[in-house]
């Protein structure tokens, strides 16, 4: 006991720059963003909760980056981070999508159960990518590929059919026989031990950066104007570079 408090007392004494709780805070500030989510999907304002969804996934992104330039990469800010992905991409997607078509589905408890079921495979792809970091022949793999799809792009997938329904242009109204298919289907994807792209795994020469430049102020410019066609459009280009990539591996493998 006496050895348990000198490690309690020690560690408080410890102090923290603010520089070094940046990418917590950055981390928390996406967790507000899933929880209010929720929020706004109860009082059936879903464009805003797909919105702020969005932001969620753009900050996870930013948090672990920051960490890392600013080098203050910790085992807490890791374990944050984790619980963070499950609370947006795993509970707040099941809980919005279930509000928007999965409890119209007519069979009692069918839609809640397909909401379960995301949640829950969203949380054993959280644990077995933690679980894999104890490996390093999977964490080398893991600079070029993820193994199964990611928890952000788990949500992004779930969402397509709900993004191209807030389309004025096209009239599309998915109805839940389409909703529970890519629940069921990004569900399935994220538990799955296909490899799936990794960004880091590209660079671009210096003599092309001018245009990447370019390409992706076009690309921000058009999600800008028509956010519920080209943020679809991106997740289903997402779905069938799976295939290849998957091709693409085993062919370097032989």
């Amino acid at each position: 006991m006496i050895k348990y408090r000198q490690l309690i007392n020690k560690s408080a004494r410890k102090s923290f720059t603010i520089r070094s709780l940046i990418p917590n805070m950055v981390t928390i500030t996406a967790i507000c963003f899933g929880l209010t989510a929720i929020r706004y999907a109860i009082e059936d304002r879903l464009e805003i909760s797909v919105t702020l969804l969005i932001i969620a996934g753009l900050l996870d992104m930013l948090d672990g980056r920051i960490a890392r330039f600013l080098k203050v990469s910790s085992n807490f800010g890791a374990q944050l981070d984790s619980l963070a992905d499950f609370i947006n991409f795993g509970v707040a997607p099941a809980i919005v999508l279930y509000i928007w078509r999965l409890k119209e589905i007519p069979i009692q408890g069918l839609g809640w159960s397909i909401a379960l079921f995301y949640a829950i495979c969203c949380v054993v792809r959280l644990a077995r990518f933690n679980a894999d970091l104890d490996d390093k022949e999977k964490v080398e793999l893991s600079k070029c590929y993820f193994v199964g799809v990611p928890a952000p792009m788990g949500a992004y997938i779930s969402g397509i059919p709900m993004m191209l329904g807030f389309n004025s242009y096209m009239s599309i109204r998915p109805d839940y026989f389409v909703v529970s298919f890519f629940v069921i289907l990004a569900s399935l994807l994220m538990v799955s031990r296909l490899p799936t792209i990794a960004a880091k795994q590209y660079s671009i020469s210096p003599k092309n950066v001018n245009l990447a430049m370019v390409v992706f102020a076009i690309l921000i410019a058009l999600v800008v104007m028509e956010p519920w066609f080209i943020l679809p459009l991106i997740g289903i280009i997402y779905l069938l570079f799976i295939p290849l990539t998957y091709y693409k591996l085993k062919k370097n493998q032989k």
